[in-house]
């Protein structure tokens, strides 16, 4: 799930094994779900300006599983926590 923040997602001609919720206004947030796991999937997301949360649900959990913080400054994205960093305005492996 992605919360707070701006984004958007690219999957052409779909988002390959994902389904995407509604954004909910709400909340501010939007939930990305692997359709099948064990096979490949493929989905871009590009993440705007600001801090974005996401949030992991793994294994049919009612409460993240891990969270992490995602600060966006011009075309650089890093999580607050330090790991994964990815130059570029999209993450790989969030």
């Amino acid at each position: 799930m992605l919360k707070g923040g701006m984004w958007g997602y690219v999957g052409l001609p779909a988002p390959e094994n994902w389904t995407v919720s509604e954004y909910y206004q709400t909340t501010l947030s939007q939930v990305f779900t692997v359709t099948r796991s064990g096979i490949p999937n493929d989905l871009k997301i590009n993440i705007e300006a600001g801090e974005t949360t996401v949030e992991y649900y793994e294994n049919g959990a009612l409460v993240p599983t891990r969270i992490k913080q995602l600060k966006a400054e011009g075309e650089t994205v890093t999580p607050i926590d330090s790991t994964n960093v990815k130059s570029g305005s999209h993450l790989s492996n969030l």
